[in-house]
């Protein structure tokens, strides 16, 4: 059958027999025409089913490099956290399109503990993959993400400590405003500016004082500018109140 007809059949299974569609979608994935496999994998990441998870899991293992990533991202789009074990080992792949999607995978499957991986990405790679890791450090929907971050705001590593304070920052995370407000003093310029930045970002009028006395104190002449941006822009919300 031509690859229209396939598609359409398929479409018409995962509608009226989900149980059955779990082997045609299999059967599909393994393709040579790209809509069919195409066509399968939207409606893989469509059909709640935990044996098509198991199903997906096993396939992506003895997958081709070249049809990793688009398993990786319709489990990711599943969002059934039982594949999460499976993506894991794809943050070390070799192929960047690979640790990409395993990366963008963990802002619905990841745990609070994936938290760590995610911010040693950001805090030591650079270009798309960093990108990657800091957009899911700020979409991660696990309980305790916001906590894990503020816990890591603090670690030895500036690197680390920078890259918590701008997840928390991406994140709305207001309740983090007294650690971005301690951070303005780090030892480390990069965390001094990204703390200050997210103050700028998330602080309201109650933030005003602790910052400016922060900025009275500050010893570094780059850092003012940073520090005066954030003032006018806490004076700025409080007045528009």
């Amino acid at each position: 059958a031509s690859s229209p007809e396939r598609v359409a059949a398929l479409a018409t299974s995962a509608k009226v027999s989900p149980k059955r569609c779990v082997a045609i979608l299999l059967s599909a994935l393994g393709s040579h025409e790209p809509r069919v496999r195409a066509a399968a994998l939207e409606l893989a990441a469509r059909t709640e089913s935990p044996e098509l998870t198991k199903a997906l899991i096993a396939r992506l293992r003895e997958a081709p490099d070249d049809q990793k990533a688009s398993l990786v991202r319709t489990l990711g789009q599943r969002g059934d956290k039982a594949a999460l074990p499976a993506i894991l080992p794809l943050l070390d792949a070799k192929d960047q399109g690979v640790r990409i999607a395993a990366i963008e995978a963990l802002a619905t499957l990841g745990d609070a503990t994936t938290v760590e991986k995610l911010l040693s990405v950001a805090a030591t790679e650079t270009g798309a993959t960093q990108a990657a890791a800091r957009r899911t450090l700020a979409l991660v929907e696990a309980a305790g993400a916001d906590a894990r971050l503020r816990g890591f705001a603090r670690h030895p590593d500036p690197r680390i400590r920078a890259e918590a304070i701008q997840a928390l920052a991406a994140r709305g995370a207001t309740a983090a405003t007294p650690t971005f407000l301690a951070a303005t003093t780090d030892p480390d310029a990069q965390v001094r500016r990204a703390a200050v930045e997210a103050v700028a970002q998330l602080g309201t009028d109650k933030d005003f004082q602790p910052l400016l006395s922060a900025w009275l104190a500050a010893k570094e002449p780059g850092d003012l500018p940073a520090f005066e941006k954030a003032l006018t822009a806490i004076a700025q919300r409080a007045g528009d109140k």
